[in-house]
């Protein structure tokens, strides 16, 4: 597990930086075969935490924890970073790296490269490629992109932000693809929620995936946002389908791509298929209330009750304020005939609402 860099700039506004770098090496090490990588949500749960990596490492069942500090250094950014055993607390490697306060990506590059190392990871063929073409774009659209990201999960005025930034780093970098890829995404999220005009979005996400696949066909984020617009909008089963097991082929440890998979599989009624996929997303995702809440809705659907209650109650236990999980509950519960304990549960739910 990378856990989110701790901001020592003595900048407030710096936090983009350091979470993005953290996110970006989740990104970059997910894509690794043979690596388990633990997913950005379940990682910031442990922002500012000063739990022992001991602890954080039973938490997330992981082998070790990338760990790390950005401060200033005169016009560069400092970084020092270690990988540490959560076994016994002992260092594997430790690397301090100086660039260009501008050039988040070389330090990006260089954290990467150094941990495929530390870990003995031989980085050959689409893996290699697809780390090369990561680091092929330009510092100010790579920080414009970051602040982007920061602002994608956040309120109706944060996500107009969020668009403008992403906009202005592909007006940079053209050939920038995973921005292009992460506005498409943005027009979706738009589309789905009605927040704008739905054709409207929909043709400017259509045009940033088509734009971000022109650049980069082995992009599992554009592969997955193609996905999402061929089973959500255009009811294109088909396409969906093969859009979603090439971003999962591409980028195994991606957990927003299983999650979209197991999504479009219930919807598809292959359950065994979904129940497989979300348990994939909740390795890679243990403290997030998203994947397991949707592995219990998919053992709703495919009625193995007593699983999904379970699956329900530890998402209740990630996120107590969930109401839709209470109600989810309850109907897990009275389907499968324990009516009082869904009454029961359905009371929690609207004494929330």
């Amino acid at each position: 597990a990378v856990l989110p860099f701790e901001n020592g700039t003595g900048d407030p506004d710096a936090a983009y930086l350091c979470d993005g770098l953290t996110e970006s090496l989740i990104s970059s090490l997910s894509a690794l075969p043979d690596l388990r990588v633990i997913s950005r949500r379940s990682s910031f749960t442990f922002k500012d935490n000063t739990e022992d990596p001991q602890t954080i490492g039973r938490k997330l069942g992981v082998d070790a924890l990338v760990m790390g500090r950005v401060s200033r250094a005169g016009e560069q950014l400092a970084v020092s970073a270690e990988l540490v055993d959560v076994d016994d607390n002992s260092q594997l490697w430790g690397e301090r790296l100086e660039h260009r306060d501008d050039d988040v990506l070389a330090i990006e590059k260089d954290l990467s490269l150094a941990l495929t190392r530390a870990l003995d990871i031989d980085v050959t063929g689409e893996a290699a490629s697809q780390l090369a073409r990561r680091y092929e774009i330009d510092p100010e659209a790579y920080q414009l992109y970051l602040r982007g990201r920061q602002l994608m999960v956040g309120s109706s005025r944060e996500m107009d932000k969020a668009m403008d930034y992403l906009t202005q780093a592909t007006e940079i970098d053209p050939d920038f693809a995973v921005a292009h890829a992460e506005l498409g995404r943005a027009y979706v999220l738009r589309a789905y929620h009605s927040v704008m005009d739905r054709e409207t979005a929909l043709a400017s996400a259509r045009e940033a995936v088509q734009t971000a696949l022109a650049i980069d066909g082995q992009l599992a984020e554009a592969h997955a946002v193609s996905a999402e617009i061929k089973y959500l909008f255009d009811w294109d089963w088909q396409g969906a389908d093969r859009d979603l097991q090439r971003a999962v082929e591409l980028n195994p440890g991606s957990d927003t791509a299983r999650l979209i998979y197991a999504d479009f599989l219930v919807s598809m009624g292959r359950y065994e298929e979904a129940i497989a996929q979300s348990e994939k997303a909740k390795e890679l995702d243990p403290l997030s209330s998203s994947a397991a809440h949707m592995l219990a809705f998919t053992l709703m659907g495919y009625g193995d009750y007593d699983r999904a209650a379970a699956e329900f109650r530890a998402a209740l236990d990630l996120n107590p304020n969930w109401t839709w999980g209470y109600i989810k509950l309850s109907k897990t519960l009275a389907d499968s005939g324990q009516c009082e304990q869904a009454f029961a549960t359905a009371e929690e739910a609207e004494a929330q609402l």
